[in-house]
């Protein structure tokens, strides 16, 4: 290591008093050029990258939706359960449930967000909107499934 040092330091002297040798007459003069022009800006035929992510991002974001992302959740709703019973999300972003009854009909309302939807046996709702409120909103089943009714619930947090 120390050598490899040594010779670094010794090709960095040798090399700065071989350039000092040197006198301004040596060095060939530059021709005078006409001064730069600033380059014209990108036109709209060639998208930039800045362009071409924003395209990207907006094709696929649902109309409905002014800020955030596509959050999608597949919930099954069965045996006196949501699974899953806790979903979070950030606070703009469009939430797509797909829910599916397992064993009998169910129904889903989300307090706060106006939602109330029945469930079918077998057969998958989708659920859309946008998380347009922060905080704790309790979902639960709207229809009467039997005697563990009460205990079907979950919650949904927009942070």
């Amino acid at each position: 290591m120390k050598v490899f040092v040594a010779f670094a330091v010794l090709v960095l002297l040798v090399g700065c008093a071989s350039q000092s040798s040197f006198s301004e007459k040596q060095i060939p003069a530059v021709p005078e050029q006409a001064p730069l022009q600033p380059a014209e800006p990108a036109s709209s035929a060639v998208p930039t990258l800045a362009q071409d992510v924003s395209k990207a991002q907006e094709s696929s974001i649902p109309e409905n939706q002014v800020t955030g992302r596509l959050r999608e959740f597949l919930v099954s709703a069965a045996n006196f359960e949501f699974v899953p019973s806790t979903i979070e999300i950030n606070q703009g972003d469009t939430v797509r449930l797909k829910i599916t009854s397992g064993d009998t009909r169910h129904g889903i309302a989300i307090q706060g967000y106006d939602i109330s939807k029945e469930l079918p046996v077998n057969q998958e709702v989708v659920i859309e909107f946008v998380a347009d409120k922060s905080g704790k909103f309790p979902f639960y089943c709207s229809v009467f499934c039997g005697s563990g009714h009460s205990a079907m619930k979950g919650l949904l947090i927009v942070i």
